[in-house]
């Protein structure tokens, strides 16, 4: 049988942390109805400002962040921009 197993931090502002719970608990209540996907662990973690959310993605304790333009100008001179996904 296929297991897998998928988990990470998303780091969220206190305005976007309503948005990542919602998110957590769909993925969580998808990943429940479906047995051929994985199984998730997922939390929201909590930060004043974006630099903040860079600074915990560059050290290793968030794993996703929403920027807006001049954030991800910041995390590109921070060079980490190989763990963002622009949308």
């Amino acid at each position: 049988s296929f297991s897998a197993s998928v988990s990470f931090k998303w780091c969220a502002l206190q305005k976007e942390m309503a948005k990542c719970a919602d998110f957590i608990s769909y993925v969580n209540m998808t990943a429940a109805q479906n047995s051929s996907l994985p199984d998730v662990a997922a939390e929201c973690v909590n930060a004043a400002t974006s630099e903040e959310c860079i600074g915990k993605i560059k050290s290793g304790s968030a794993d996703l962040v929403t920027l807006d333009g001049g954030d991800v100008y910041t995390a590109g001179k921070l060079r980490i921009l190989a763990s963002m996904i622009v949308l």
